[in-house]
């Protein structure tokens, strides 16, 4: 491997600005219109744009909100200069009921001509805090990123199967075979892998109040619950071969890679607070998924769901005019589940 050396030089303008709609139409307390964007040139790749626009409409116990954005990144040093050879052992997937080992020279690391990869998102949400239950706030947000010429690695099975199996073009000018067939050189160098895309739903809730149980002077309950649904988390390459890990929790078979991505977790915690002593119970849940979503209802192919418990409790003592210690005790995953 050749030593290293490059650089990137980048020139950049940007501007963002805040327009107020409306104040106090109505049932509409206030509207803001938020506006953003960027340019930037950077060597190797050229100029490219990013932008935002914004609103956010407050209804007293409702706001509502809505942002889309196109994002840019460009690579980074080492994605574009860092280079690093070797040996990996592939199998050739052009057997499907064959398992070889192949020893193949294997390169890996930048590439100076990488494209910036452009995301665009999409988010809208809604905050209720309603009248009629005072320290209740309630708020749902969906998101929708894609993310196009996406900078990353395939691993170098992926590569030799996106070219062998899939022909892809791309992945193929990375590939090398003999006269033969025999695949020789692979490289798994960072590329613009076509579109990646998540999205999702989070909803959160949280309620304080205080409360008359024992008796005290800042005797308070405090209750909030996170959820967020996994909708899609996907790969596509530029053959068109999309592969979506939502629900992936386990550990992948194809390459041994692990992916936490349930479609449902939910953590909900308790605090109760009376003076100096407080108690916090939180129970996190994990929804069941499977190792890959590939090989479908196979067997050894489901992952249970699991649920965790944590507790702490904690005792705040003064002593003399401005001293306080405080003692706590705390156990993570109290009913010991795998």
């Amino acid at each position: 491997v050749s030593n290293i050396r490059g650089s990137i030089d980048v020139s950049e303008l940007f501007g963002e600005t805040l327009v107020p709609l409306l104040a106090d139409a109505g049932p509409i307390t206030a509207a803001n219109l938020h506006l953003a964007g960027r340019w930037a040139n950077y060597t190797g790749s050229g100029s490219v744009w990013a932008y935002k626009a914004g609103l956010d409409v407050d209804m007293g116990g409702l706001r509502l909100r809505g942002t889309y954005s196109r994002d840019v990144r460009a690579a980074n040093l080492s994605e574009r200069f860092d280079k690093t050879g070797g040996v990996a052992v592939l199998d050739d997937p052009r057997t499907p009921n064959t398992v070889e080992a192949i020893n193949v020279t294997r390169f890996s690391g930048g590439n100076p001509n990488v494209n910036p990869e452009k995301a665009d998102t999409l988010t809208v949400g809604a905050v209720l805090k309603p009248a009629f239950a005072p320290g209740l706030s309630v708020s749902v947000d969906y998101y929708d990123i894609r993310i196009k010429d996406a900078i990353g690695q395939l691993g170098s099975q992926a590569v030799l199967n996106g070219c062998l199996v899939a022909n892809d073009p791309t992945l193929c000018s990375l590939v090398t075979l003999a006269s033969d067939g025999t695949p020789l050189i692979v490289g798994d160098l960072f590329i613009n892998v076509n579109q990646n895309r998540v999205r999702g739903l989070d909803v959160e809730t949280s309620y304080t109040r205080p409360v008359r149980i024992l008796g005290g002077d800042q005797e308070m309950v405090n209750l909030r619950v996170f959820a967020s649904w996994l909708f899609e988390n996907s790969q596509t390459l530029g053959s068109g071969l999309k592969t979506d890990r939502a629900g992936q929790t386990g550990i992948q078979q194809s390459d041994g890679a692990p992916y936490g991505l349930p479609s449902f977790k939910a953590t909900g915690n308790v605090t109760y607070a009376n003076d100096g002593f407080s108690i916090f119970l939180q129970g996190r849940y994990i929804g069941s998924g499977k190792q890959e979503n590939r090989l479908g209802d196979v067997p050894l192919n489901h992952v249970d769901s699991a649920f965790y418990l944590d507790l702490r409790l904690s005792q705040k003592v003064k002593f003399g005019a401005d001293n306080e210690v405080e003692l706590f005790g705390a156990v993570n995953n109290l009913t010991d589940q795998a």
